[in-house]
């Protein structure tokens, strides 16, 4: 590979607090803050890193690639980046795809390799890491790979993965579903509530060609077994606590929280009432960058400002607390920002000492 330019050079000084705090939250020291994990093997047109250190900045062929950096696209534009343990990522026009981490102890040895396609078109094949080392993702799919050759075309609504080589395990992103894809051809697509399969060799039509099938929602042990959870769950259980129940709007369908609540039955809590909203002006502070970046309105996106209802039911059995709180405009996995997160610790210790 050609020797490229040191793209993370700039002319301000970070400081040593910065750096610090920066190591905390990456589990590594700071000199990783901007890892070398590869380099562009081939640029067409314009292609854009997004480094943790510097900004947005062109990516020429011959440059080093690095862990972290977003790497985008344009509509005509298209890059082969290949890694240290020579995985090779052939990224499609108007794509955006997110080296998340790059842990490479040496061939065949375990390590940790996370790329997630925010959006667009990538070929993946994997590189001499471990095989169960590799993780890939997308706005609703994660995947496993087992030596493997696949292409990705991803958006917010929908993955399509067709395997070119080898295996793949390919994954609803709640993990409720579950398929593996083991010849070449065949297809999953996968949205935020099923994975439909195609496999061109299922089927022939007359004459030998091949005609694709599309099965149904995929029906796994796990996905079974959640069903089979939540079916229990329908009747509180036998156990005494208080019950306080925070969610996300969109996570609910439109219907939104019940009126009634089982636990407010079963501790002759009074009739609903509706507390004073929470505001809060700042964020949370956690969050998962391989999923919510830019995520999904189900999923959740990047912590922002945000109101909450909250919703009780007084003078319940015991001095239990039974509650509904729900985040306005907020996903599944959005961080709690600083005021939600106060008032549900209040209500927990609302509760007698011998009803928590």
């Amino acid at each position: 590979m050609a020797a490229g330019v040191d793209r993370t050079k700039g002319s301000g000084l970070i400081a040593p607090a910065m750096l610090f705090a920066a190591s905390l939250f990456a589990g590594e020291t700071s000199a990783s803050a901007d890892q070398d994990i590869g380099g562009a093997e081939i640029v067409v047109n314009q292609v854009k890193g997004n480094l943790p250190s510097k900004g947005v900045v062109n990516v020429l062929q011959g440059d080093a690639v690095y862990r972290d950096e977003g790497v985008r696209t344009d509509p005509d534009s298209t890059t082969k980046l290949v890694l240290r343990d020579k995985t090779v990522l052939t990224v499609g026009p108007s794509s955006f795809v997110k080296l998340d981490r790059f842990v490479y102890p040496g061939e065949g040895l375990s390590g940790a390799i996370a790329v997630n396609v925010v959006k667009g078109a990538l070929t993946f094949a994997t590189g001499n890491a471990a095989k169960h080392s590799y993780a890939i993702t997308t706005p609703t799919a994660a995947l496993g790979v087992r030596g493997t050759i696949f292409r990705i075309e991803a958006s917010a609504a929908k993955t399509r993965v067709v395997l070119l080589e080898g295996a793949l395990n390919v994954c609803m992103r709640s993990g409720a579903s579950c398929v593996d894809l083991v010849r070449p051809g065949q297809e999953a697509v996968v949205t935020v509530t099923q994975i439909a399969v195609t496999d061109p060799a299922s089927t022939a039509a007359p004459g030998g060609r091949s005609v694709g099938t599309t099965a149904a929602p995929a029906t796994t042990a796990p996905a079974a077994g959640m069903a089979a959870s939540i079916a229990a769950l329908r009747e509180p259980p036998a156990a005494d606590f208080s019950f306080i129940f925070e969610t996300g709007r969109y996570e609910m369908d439109d219907k939104g929280i019940p009126e009634t609540s089982a636990w407010a039955q079963k501790y002759s809590c009074g009739s609903r009432t509706r507390r004073a909203d929470i505001v809060d002006s700042k964020a949370g502070y956690v969050y998962d960058s391989t999923r919510q970046d830019p995520g999904s309105d189900a999923w959740g996106r990047l912590p922002g400002p945000g109101t909450a209802e909250v919703y009780e039911y007084p003078g319940c059995q015991g001095g239990r607390v039974v509650a509904d709180v729900v985040r306005l405009g907020k996903g599944h996995t959005e961080a709690l920002e600083p005021n939600v997160t106060e008032q549900l610790i209040q209500l927990m210790f609302s509760a007698k000492k011998s009803s928590q």
